[in-house]
Order: structure tokens, then sequence, then C-alpha cells
């Protein structure tokens, strides 16, 4: 719809160049019924995202939950933004919030790389293969000493226990 709207205006009409101050000029346009469906449809799949990540914190540990209030919080910024300039909230008339909460968001998940391991997947896989292998597996450090073990291999290391 966007791409087709110079053909139909059923996303947006009337897009103008508005100057405020000698500071401030921004673009204006009228919002047409695609635009709000389409903004509907976004909205709704962000706050679902959202509900289905923080719904998961409590059985998480420390680390991992602090990953998750991090990207939900990187992700409803922008949204909040949205919501407050397409409402005509926004401190500053006309002046669209959204890219200056995607800037807050970049630094958020800055934040989440360095301080939390954010996307560090490592971990998370090494996790899923431990609880959902089948096959014994014990795993050793440097100098021979356990340092995890699955189901499997706590079975096969009790085995050893009453062969001795």
């Amino acid at each position: 719809m966007l791409v087709t709207n110079g053909w139909h205006e059923l996303f947006r009409s009337n897009m103008r160049v508005v100057t405020g101050s000698p500071l401030l000029t921004t673009f204006a346009a009228d919002f047409e019924p695609w635009f709000w469906v389409h903004t509907a449809y976004s909205y709704i799949l962000l706050i679902v995202g959202a509900v289905i990540l923080l719904r998961g914190l409590p059985q998480l540990s420390v680390l991992y939950r602090r990953q998750r209030v991090i990207i939900v919080m990187a992700t409803l910024l922008p949204f909040l933004g949205n919501i407050l300039s397409l409402f005509s909230l926004s401190p500053i008339p006309n002046f669209d919030l959204t890219p200056l909460a995607f800037s807050i968001t970049a630094g958020l998940f800055a934040w989440g790389f360095v301080g939390f391991r954010l996307f560090d997947l490592v971990p998370i896989a090494r996790q899923k293969i431990l609880e959902q292998s089948q096959i014994g597996l014990i795993v050793v450090d440097e100098q021979m000493r356990g340092a995890d073990v699955n189901i499997a291999g706590t079975a096969l290391a009790s085995l050893g226990e009453r062969s001795k």
C-alpha cells in the first residue's frame, strides 16, 4: 500500500513540509484508512510479542530475565514515541518522536550487548543440547573436573558408582 500510495492515496495523502520555527522543519501528512490498518496490526504484533516475552520471565535466570526486559523496553520505546506523535501528544508540535525513540533503543541494545551478553547464543544452545540430548553427556573442564551433566549423564555416572 505504501509503495503504490501515489496512485490511490489510501495510506497517506496531502503530504507537505511544515515549518514550525526557524529551527524545526517537519514532514506532515493526512493518514488514510490503510495507514490505520497497518498501524493497528503493527501495534497488536508488538503488544503480543512483549506479552509473550514478559510471561516467560519468572522461570528464567537473572541474566536472561534482564536480557528480556532490555528487549521489551527497547521494542516498546519507539512504539510509545509513535503513539505520542500520532495522537499529537508530542511536547513539540508536528515533531515525530519515533526516530528519537529508536536512537534510545540503539543505546539500550548496545548496553544489552556489552553488559548482559544479549544475543549470545552459546549459553542457550549449550543448555538446550544438554537438556534435549538422549545420550549421556558429561562435560569436563581442562583439569578433567565435571563442569556440567545432563539427565542421561547422571544415570551413567550413577551406574559407574554402582559398579565400584
